[in-house]
């Protein structure tokens, strides 16, 4: 006898339908507790000589492009270091089949100001319309990476919860396994935050203060001795 067709496709298909395969092991989840906040440290006022302020530029900044050709002569610097720092702890549990799962619990992260200097040339030192000059160009950038600070803190804030929301367990064969998995993720995300935030500070900063205007200014102020001061320096 012929059966139709379809009535033999449908029952194959329903028959596949009621096979039920074994669920594999999965991790517990859970939403971590988050902080984050920032240490804007103390602003430090330094006199140090036009040569060493020169050479530092050269070991930090030139290497990654940051100094402009024109900008090689100082007179005065504002310079900072920060930092990003996470830490995160996890609770850890073994599956059935013997992997383990890191679960995170908490995240603090941590952005560092852990050096903010306010450089003068010793040069100037004793010719009072250059050392005002210059500390008042370099208290800007001071203020405007204080504003930063101020604006930047709510988007942390809101950046770092959204990572401890998203951040899902580590499974592995073990427990450290699982735990370096969890943090290399971390790390990855922290890393994106702090390159943006810095990204938008160098923007800022040249944009904002460093620009060719201001520069061109500076050699016009107190009758013209920052370009008589750079001078004698080459």
């Amino acid at each position: 006898m012929t059966r139709p067709l379809l009535s033999l496709l449908g029952a194959s298909f329903l028959g596949a339908c009621t096979v039920a395969l074994p669920e594999a092991p999965s991790c517990p989840t859970a939403v971590p507790v988050v902080t984050a906040r920032i240490e804007p440290g103390e602003v430090l006022r330094r006199d140090l000589g036009m040569a060493e302020m020169r050479e530092e530029a050269v070991r930090l900044l030139e290497p990654g492009g940051l100094v402009r050709p024109a900008l090689r002569r100082y007179v005065g610097q504002s310079l900072t270091k920060t930092r990003l720092d996470a830490r995160l702890t996890t609770s850890e549990s073994v599956l059935p089949d013997g992997s383990v799962c890191a679960v995170p619990q908490r995240i603090d992260v941590v952005l560092r100001f852990v050096r903010r200097e306010l450089r003068v040339a010793s040069e100037a030192r004793g010719d009072a319309c250059l050392e005002r000059e210059v500390e008042t160009h370099e208290q800007r950038h001071v203020a405007l990476d204080d504003a930063m600070i101020a604006d930047f803190r709510p988007v942390l804030e809101q950046r770092v919860g959204e990572l401890g929301r998203n951040l899902a367990p580590a499974l592995a064969l073990d427990a450290e396994a699982a735990k370096a998995e969890l943090s290399r993720r971390l790390r990855a995300e922290v890393r994106q935050i702090y390159d943006g935030f810095e990204a938008m500070r160098l923007r800022r900063h040249r944009a904002e203060i460093d620009t060719p205007a201001e520069y061109a200014r500076v050699t016009t102020i107190c009758e013209g001795r920052v370009n008589a001061l750079t001078a004698r320096r080459r």
